[in-house]
Order: C-alpha cells, then sequence, then structure tokens
C-alpha cells in the first residue's frame, strides 16, 4: 500500500503511528478494539480538536487549502451535509485567525516555510500479523547538507509554561512521536548524522504566544531504540478481553 494524505487517516492505513502506539500503550484492548475490530464509538471532536487540525492546515499546508476544506457557520450542526469536524463557528474562526497571524510574523516560521519539507507522509515496510510496518507525518523537517535533519512540528497548548508544557509532551507521547520521525527519516536520508527535534508551540488563550522548544535529544535517542520493539510486541500480542483477578491486583 502507498501511503499519502488522503489514505493516511483511513481504516485502509495498516501502518502503526505513534497516535496508535500511544492508544496501545494506554490499553492494549482498547488499542485492539479502536484499530482492529473497530466496535468503538466515535467520538465527536470537540472545539479544541477542531481548532487545532484547522491551525495545522493553514499553517502546514496553506490559507488556501484551509478556506477549501473549513467551512464557517452560524453554529455548528451534527445534521449539516458539511462533516463536523469541518466547521467552525465564527468565533473559533476568530481564535485559529488569531493564532495564525500570531505564528506568520516569526522569522522562525518564514524560514521554515521557504526552506523545510511540508507533510510529507513517511512509511517504513515491515509487515507482521496485521499491520505493514511504521508510518509518520512530519509537519516540517529539512534534510541539510553535511548530514543535519532538523524536524519542527507545530503544537498548539492552553499553557506555555515551559513546565508544564513538558509534562504535556510526556503525557501525549512527544518524545515517542520525534523518535518515530527520526527512524523514518534516517530509513530515506541514510547520510543524516544529527537530528534536532523542535516544536513551534502557540498558546490558545486571549494572548496566543508563541514558544520555540527544542527537545532534548538523550530523551528522543532512547525512544528511537524502543520503536521496533514497540512495533512487534503490538503485532504479537495476543490480544483478549481484560477478566481481572484477585492475584492481578496492581500495587500503587
Amino acid at each position: 500500500m502507498s501511503l499519502n494524505l488522503t489514505n493516511y487517516f483511513t481504516p485502509e492505513n495498516k501502518y502503526i503511528s505513534n497516535s496508535k502506539m500511544r492508544d496501545w500503550m494506554y490499553d492494549p484492548w482498547f488499542f485492539y478494539r479502536k484499530h482492529l475490530l473497530r466496535n468503538l464509538p466515535e467520538k465527536d471532536k470537540t472545539d479544541s480538536m477542531v481548532i487545532g487540525s484547522a491551525v495545522d492546515m493553514w499553517l502546514t499546508q496553506g490559507y488556501e487549502k484551509f478556506i477549501a476544506n473549513f467551512q464557517v457557520m452560524g453554529r455548528r450542526s451534527t445534521k449539516s451535509d458539511i462533516p463536523h469536524e469541518y466547521q467552525l463557528n465564527p468565533t473559533m474562526l476568530e481564535t485559529i485567525a488569531g493564532i495564525c497571524e500570531e505564528v506568520t510574523r516569526h522569522e522562525v516560521y518564514k524560514d521554515i516555510m521557504a526552506n523545510f519539507t511540508s507533510q510529507d507522509v513517511l512509511y517504513i515496510d515491515k509487515p507482521s500479523g496485521e499491520f505493514a510496518g511504521i508510518c509518520g507525518i512530519p509537519d516540517w523537517y529539512h534534510h541539510a547538507e553535511g548530514g543535519v535533519c532538523t524536524i519542527v512540528d507545530l503544537k498548539t497548548t492552553s499553557n506555555l509554561d515551559a513546565k508544564k508544557y513538558y509534562y504535556h509532551c510526556l503525557d501525549f507521547n512527544y518524545y515517542d512521536q520525534q523518535a518515530i520521525y527520526r527512524v523514518l527519516l534516517k530509513n530515506k536520508y541514510p547520510d543524516i548524522k544529527e537530528f534536532r527535534s523542535y516544536h513551534l508551540v502557540v498558546e490558545t488563550g486571549d494572548y496566543k504566544r508563541t514558544e520555540l522548544y527544542r527537545l532534548n535529544d538523550d530523551t528522543i535517542d532512547i525512544k528511537m531504540s524502543e520503536v521496533w520493539l514497540k512495533y512487534e510486541k503490538i503485532t504479537n500480542q495476543k490480544y483478549a478481553e481484560p477478566n481481572l483477578k484477585w492475584e492481578t491486583a496492581k500495587e500503587l
């Protein structure tokens, strides 16, 4: 299967991404029901999730792509012909525009848009069980002469405080995400000798502050060594519905 932006977020994608790996780490049975049985009810996307998706599309794929996909409505409705995740109310549009205007004024963003590759669908074929390999889509990366590769992901957060954002990265497996990106890019560009991983982070509150964080290389290196081990566990695991027993109680 050839992955692209059209089929990446569909059930036809049999590759393991960071989000799927995060589901498995959260609970293997949840992962099995969501991605193999597909019998979990789909959750409607919250306003915050829709705003995040809209911002991501505007800043990584351009304003024209954004206005071609998202529709502004007086009120979001599940009864509309327009998919709910592509509906915006005026307040949401104001928030999205404010975030994007704040990010685009920075020299870092201008340099990224001028010199970086955007939204490149990366994957490695390694069929095992129900799955085809691993995959990921870095928001941007730059493969420079001399073997230095810089990866930048755009993130939104409700609090830009460095300490709180660090724990946010742990909660959402962002170090694992960077590890997968590095494995994928090293496969595509074997001459890479050094990686640099950044998050371009924008706060969604009234002020919409923006910060550039560099993620710790040592932490990502450890996660890189675990990527294929986790993949093998996911693909070889015998999934069964949990059945609690006295002897399997976990100590706190």
